[in-house]
C-alpha cells in the first residue's frame, strides 16, 4: 500500500516557454517553507518531461495518452497525496491559489473550486449556456462552471465519489457527487484575464452530457409532475364516469386516459433513470429508491399488473359480447366508447406494470447481491 504524503499538485499545460519551471520552483519553496511533504506532477505537451530530473518531488506520469481528459485522470490516480490540487499553470497568481486551496483543505472542505468572476468566452455557445443552466437548476446554483479545472479535493472525498465517467465529464461528476453526498464545498472566486484556464465545452459531447444530467435530475422534474398528471387523469376519468355530466363526455374521458398513461410513464422513467444511475454508481445509495425496491417486489408488481390487465380484458370481453348479441349500438356510443376507454387504460397500465416489474428487478440484480 502506497504511503500517502501531504499534498499532490497536478499542473495542467506545463511548459517551460510559459514559465512552468519558475512555478515549480515556487511550489518547492512553498513545500519547504510550510514543511509539507509534497509532490508535483506536471502535464506537458512533450513526450519527455523536461522536469523529470527532480525525481524526489517532481514526478513523471508513467504513460502518455492522446486524450487530455484521460491524462488528467491518470495523473489523479497516479498521485499519492492526502490532498490533491489541480492548477492550470497559465492561471494568474497560480501559486497564491495553490496556497488558498491547501489552507481550505486543512479547514476541512472536501472540494474547493476556483471560479472565474468574469465570464468565460468559451462558454458563449447556445449549447454551452444551456448545459450550464441545467447544472445550476438541477444540482447547484453557486458553482459557476462545473468544468473548472482549477480545483482541490481530499483523497477520502475522491474515494467516496467513486468517479465513473472517463471524459472531461468527470469534472462535472465530481461536483455532482459532492453535492449528493452532502460534502463541504468551497467556491473561490478569482480574477483572471486568462480565458483558457477552463475546459472548452466544445470538447464535451453535449447530447451525451444532456442525458447524463437527466440521470441526476431531481424528483420534481419527472416523478412529481408525472404523479400529479396521473392523479389528475384518474380523478377526471372517474368524475366523468360516475357523475355523467353532459358538459364532460367521452372526449374528456379520452384526454384523461392520455394523462393517466403519460403520467404513469413519467413516473416509471424517473424510477428507471435513478435505478440505472445507481446501478452504474453514478449516484450514491438512495433511501428513496431502496424503499421502492423493498416494497415493489417482482411478485407484487406481477400481481397488481395482472389484476389490472384482467379487468381491462373483462371490460373488453363485455363489449365484444354485447356486440355479438346485437345490443352494442342500442346502449349508445357514450356507454360503449367509455367502456372501451376504461378497457384500454387498464390493459396498457397493467401490461406496463408487469413489464416494469421484470425490468426493475433486472436492474436491481447486482444490488441484491451486495
Amino acid at each position: 500500500m502506497v504511503k500517502l504524503i501531504d499534498i499532490s499538485v497536478i499542473i495542467r499545460n506545463c511548459s517551460k516557454f510559459d514559465g512552468c519551471g519558475d512555478f515549480i520552483e515556487q511550489l518547492k519553496h512553498f513545500f519547504n517553507t510550510e514543511q509539507i511533504r509534497g509532490e508535483i506532477i506536471p502535464l506537458t505537451d512533450t513526450e519527455q518531461n523536461e522536469y523529470s530530473t527532480h525525481k524526489k518531488i517532481v514526478k513523471t506520469l508513467p504513460q502518455s495518452v492522446d486524450n487530455k481528459a484521460s491524462e488528467l485522470l491518470n495523473a489523479i490516480n497516479f498521485s499519492t497525496g492526502k490532498y490533491i490540487i489541480i492548477i492550470d499553470q497559465r492561471t494568474d497568481n497560480s501559486i497564491s491559489i495553490v496556497k488558498k486551496f491547501y489552507n481550505e483543505l486543512l479547514v476541512g472542505y472536501h472540494l474547493i473550486i476556483a471560479n472565474k468572476e468574469n465570464d468565460n468566452v468559451k462558454n458563449n455557445s447556445y449549447l454551452s449556456r444551456l448545459s450550464m443552466k441545467m447544472e445550476k437548476l438541477f444540482i447547484s446554483s453557486n458553482v459557476h462552471d462545473f468544468f473548472a479545472t482549477n480545483r482541490a479535493f481530499s483523497r477520502n472525498a475522491l474515494i467516496q465519489m467513486d468517479l465513473q465517467t472517463k471524459g472531461y465529464e468527470f469534472l462535472s461528476e465530481m461536483v455532482i457527487k459532492a453535492k449528493l453526498l452532502k460534502m463541504q464545498i468551497r467556491i473561490l472566486n478569482i480574477l483572471s484575464d486568462n480565458i483558457d484556464i477552463q475546459i472548452d465545452r466544445k470538447r464535451v459531447n453535449f447530447f451525451q452530457y444532456f442525458f447524463y444530467l437527466l440521470l441526476y435530475s431531481p424528483r420534481w422534474l419527472f416523478f412529481y409532475p408525472g404523479l400529479i398528471i396521473l392523479v389528475l387523469g384518474v380523478s377526471t376519468d372517474l368524475f366523468v364516469l360516475i357523475i355523467r355530466d353532459t358538459h364532460l363526455d367521452i372526449h374528456t374521458m379520452l384526454f384523461a386516459a392520455s394523462m393517466i398513461i403519460v403520467g404513469f410513464q413519467m413516473v416509471l422513467f424517473s424510477v428507471y433513470s435513478k435505478l440505472f444511475a445507481l446501478q452504474e454508481k453514478l449516484i450514491p445509495k438512495n433511501a428513496f429508491l431502496d424503499n421502492i425496491l423493498k416494497k415493489f417486489t417482482l411478485e407484487k408488481g406481477i400481481f397488481i399488473g395482472g389484476i389490472l390487465l384482467l379487468f381491462g380484458l373483462l371490460i373488453g370481453l363485455y363489449n365484444f359480447l354485447i356486440w355479438e348479441e346485437g345490443t352494442f349500438f342500442d346502449l349508445g356510443l357514450r356507454i360503449t366508447f367509455s367502456n372501451t376507454i376504461q378497457s384500454i387504460i387498464l390493459i396498457v397500465i397493467g401490461f406496463n406494470m408487469i413489464i416494469s416489474s421484470f425490468f426493475l428487478n433486472f436492474l436491481a440484480i447486482n444490488r441484491k447481491k451486495e
